[in-house]
């Protein structure tokens, strides 16, 4: 009998080709990832919200520029030559001196000296006690020296000093650059001498500011104005520390670096003219931080067949599965396409990157990326030359080893075999398939099963008709058990090379039975194989 059955099977031109295939052998493994993508992101423009607006940086000059000059002091020297009339007078700047033989108090009680200048002076001839007895000229001169509040309209205050016993001096009280002579009036028994003179250098001084930031809070900016330059630095840390050295460092690494030195003191900064007798102009300024936009890329890599892309927006996924071998690019404008839709950012194609902004400054986003490896629960090595395969799940993906190159897939077909591309559609429960491995190395074939199914994707059947059939396998455990009354002779194609012969014809004598195996079911009636995932 087992003779006969192998002769009808030979006169079949349908499996004529399977009479000269070699069968490979295909071992099956659980949870296998092939991983080989990677996808990371890159905060490159922090959130910032805008925070009190209290900071300050307060600039004051210590130590006032002082020129170096050569500076003068105008003088006159009155002197007393005999008892002055009655009535005679001089004029010292804008002061004029009166001498006369009477001069009383309101009352006429006493006679007094007037020595304040703010209006005029008056001087008595005659002593206070005895106005009978006339002074001298060194008496005259001392009532002189005593002279308060005597100004000049062009030299301002005047000091007075007595010169010798008959001579007072009159001089400026400040320096001048070049000084003129103090007004005088002689009379006839006053005199004087006009003198200018030379006085020691001034030693010029250099100009010493400082500068002050308070309230300080990150990304504040902090601005000193030196001269025609504006010098910025912006906080980044909360600290008045923060600012007066990084402040510190920008005034001297600046074009005013030539000019002045800026010392960093912790709580201020101190700024100095290089130059002793060089003034500059400072003023400080502060700004108040301003808000900026989240922007983050997401950086994809060495796309792989089958793993999904997962760009994760405030906790909205966007995922992007690679199929048929994708390149960086392609990957960057698929995901884009998908982010786009996020309602909070604007992300943007960048070729090698996906950048996404905030749509509103100091509004943040959360933001993640990874690679979901899909689980691979079966492997299926596919020797070189023909091979077997066939699978009792609904496949969600399915990849290779080599992307698929030298594979070709065979369905049989109304007694032919027909090419078919390898998929999720077309590989199929219960369906088998031939494939032919033209490369010179094995290649591996992952399948992975549908996780998720709708009550009707779970139903699945196959017609027999009464004569040969080959099915897939349901379960490794008597897949055939609800037909076996029709199905009275089973050949196990993975056998078949190496023992033709073998016919089970049994239920008792059934096969060593693989989920990934196909095998010819031979019916004494036509039936139908069902099969609920």
């Amino acid at each position: 009998m087992k003779n006969n059955l192998t002769n009808r099977i030979k006169k079949m031109s349908s499996v004529s080709l399977v009479l000269l295939m070699t069968f490979s052998f295909i071992s099956p493994f659980q949870n296998v990832f092939a991983a080989g993508s990677g996808f990371t992101t890159s905060l490159t423009q922090a959130n910032v919200s805008v925070w009190v607006n209290n900071q300050t940086n307060v600039s004051a000059t210590w130590t006032s520029n002082v020129v170096w000059v050569t500076e003068v002091k105008a003088s006159q020297t009155l002197t007393v030559w005999a008892l002055p009339a009655n009535t005679e007078s001089v004029i010292i700047g804008t002061c004029t001196v009166t001498f006369t033989n009477w001069a009383w108090t309101w009352d006429n009680s006493t006679s007094v000296d007037d020595i304040d200048c703010t209006w005029w002076a008056t001087i008595n001839n005659y002593t206070l006690t005895n106005p009978w007895v006339a002074r001298t000229p060194t008496e005259i001169a001392n009532i002189l020296d005593t002279l308060i509040n005597v100004t000049d309209a062009v030299h301002w205050a005047l000091s007075v000093t007595a010169d010798t016993a008959t001579t007072t001096k009159f001089t400026t009280t400040w320096t001048e650059n070049s000084a003129t002579n103090i007004a005088f009036t002689a009379s006839a028994n006053v005199t004087s001498t006009t003198t200018v003179t030379w006085v020691v250098p001034v030693t010029a001084v250099a100009q010493v500011s400082t500068v002050t930031p308070a309230n300080v809070e990150i990304w504040d900016t902090f601005s000193v104005t030196i001269n025609w330059l504006t010098i910025n630095y912006i906080a980044t840390v909360a600290s008045v520390a923060n600012v007066t050295a990084g402040l510190t460092s920008a005034i001297n690494l600046s074009a005013q670096g030539v000019n002045v030195t800026a010392v960093d003191n912790a709580t201020m900064i101190t700024i100095t003219s290089d130059f002793a007798g060089t003034s500059f102009t400072l003023v400080s300024s502060t700004l108040n931080k301003l808000a900026t936009q989240q922007i983050v890329d997401f950086l994809p890599t060495t796309p792989t067949d089958w793993e999904t892309f997962r760009a994760t927006i405030n906790g909205t996924n966007y995922d992007y599965v690679v199929v048929w071998t994708k390149t960086v690019a392609q990957v960057v404008t698929a995901l884009q396409a998908l982010m786009s839709t996020d309602w909070a950012t604007t992300c943007t194609d960048n070729v090698t990157k996906v950048t996404c902004s905030a749509d509103v400054a100091w509004t943040s986003f959360t933001y993640n990326a990874t690679i979901i490896s899909n689980i691979v629960d079966m492997t299926i090595t596919l020797s070189p030359g023909w091979n077997v395969v066939s699978t009792p799940n609904t496949l969600s993906s399915l990849s290779f080893s080599n992307l698929g190159a030298g594979l070709t897939f065979y369905k049989l077909e109304w007694n032919s075999f027909a090419s078919v591309i390898a998929s999720t559609w077309s590989i199929q429960p219960l369906e088998w398939f031939l494939v032919n491995n033209t490369n010179l190395t094995s290649v591996n074939l992952y399948l992975t099963n549908k996780i998720w199914l709708t009550p009707s994707e779970k139903l699945h059947s196959k017609t027999l008709l009464s004569w040969w059939n080959i099915l897939g396998t349901t379960t490794n455990v008597a897949p055939y058990s609800t037909i076996w009354t029709s199905a009275s002779s089973i050949i196990d194609l993975t056998q078949w090379v190496t023992n033709p012969n073998k016919v089970y014809t049994s239920f008792s004598n059934t096969p060593a039975y693989q989920t990934w195996e196909a095998y010819w079911v031979f019916m004494s009636s036509n039936g139908v194989y069902g099969w609920n995932e």
